[in-house]
Order: C-alpha cells, then sequence, then structure tokens
C-alpha cells in the first residue's frame, strides 16, 4: 500500500511538471525557464499553460502576449496553440500578441508554420539580415508580411519594461 501511494505520489509530480499553468496580472510581467530549455517572457495579464511530454512541446496562449525563445530540439516539435489556430515553431525567437481580431506573432528568428480552418502560412527569417516576418491570423485567414519596424521596436520595448507613447 505505501510502494503503491509512493508512486501515485511520483507520478502526480511528473503530471504537475508536465502541465503547468502560469498568468501575469495587469502590471505584472514574468520570465518563465520552460522544462527543454526555451523560456517566454509574459507581458502583463497574460495566461499561458503548457505540457512537454516525450514526443511534443505544447504551450497555450489564453489571453495576452508573449516573447517566446524556443530551443531546439529535433525529437519534439513545439506547438503553439491559440483559440485562432495552432502554429509549429521552429527554434528561434518570436513574439504573440492575442488580440480582439486575432493572433500576430512576429518572427524575430526561426519559422513559424501557422494552420487554421481558413489557411495556412508559414513565416521565416533565417539570417540576422532578413526582414522579420509578422504573421497574422484572423477570421478571415492566415497572412505574412514583412514586420514594421514600430512594431518590432513595440516587442523590444516592452521585453525592457519600457513604455512606448505615439500621439500622447
Amino acid at each position: 500500500l505505501l510502494a503503491a501511494g509512493a508512486a501515485g505520489a511520483v507520478g502526480l509530480e511528473r503530471d504537475r511538471l508536465f502541465r503547468a499553468r502560469v498568468e501575469t496580472q495587469v502590471g505584472e510581467r514574468r520570465t518563465l525557464s520552460l522544462p527543454d530549455g526555451s523560456s517566454m517572457d509574459l507581458n502583463t495579464d497574460t495566461e499561458v499553460l503548457w505540457r512537454f511530454d516525450e514526443r511534443l512541446r505544447l504551450v497555450w496562449l489564453r489571453r495576452g502576449e508573449a516573447a517566446l525563445l524556443v530551443a531546439r530540439d529535433l525529437a519534439r516539435p513545439f506547438i503553439l496553440n491559440t483559440a485562432a489556430g495552432v502554429t509549429k515553431l521552429s527554434a528561434g525567437q518570436f513574439n504573440i500578441r492575442l488580440r480582439p481580431s486575432g493572433v500576430s506573432l512576429i518572427v524575430l528568428a526561426g519559422a513559424a508554420v501557422a494552420e487554421t480552418a481558413m489557411g495556412r502560412a508559414e513565416a521565416k527569417v533565417a539570417q540576422t539580415a532578413d526582414a522579420r516576418q509578422v504573421l497574422d491570423i484572423t477570421p478571415r485567414g492566415v497572412s505574412v508580411a514583412p514586420a514594421k519596424e514600430e512594431e518590432v521596436e513595440l516587442v523590444q520595448a516592452w521585453r525592457r519594461g519600457e513604455i512606448i507613447f505615439e500621439g500622447q
């Protein structure tokens, strides 16, 4: 009976390790280290969940904004889920933001392939000299375009704890 209880406790602890949920309150930011060596910076008012196992690395963004630094793992794909669709990320650096009109994913380095009921698109930044890409997922479909420099600057600013005012 004691051995069964210990085995159950170990199983629960393992399950807790692989099924985590973190949220930030309004005005709070947080940096997380993930079990695979990846990391996430969570912006204010953000909620994420993740589960990593032997086959997959799954992350769900329920609300808010997160900057991801995805570690290379050839055996397990990194899958990012939102209400708008599923995006597979390669090793690299990304920023994802949920908006009322959908999802905006900026690819700073690496590649992202988004699949939704409305379509599929890939954004890729292979070299540091390449233009950064923004992958937009809306109810009308999925599109890729070069990221505007001011969008990239806004991402970099919140990660440094700065606020940029425009037209204020």
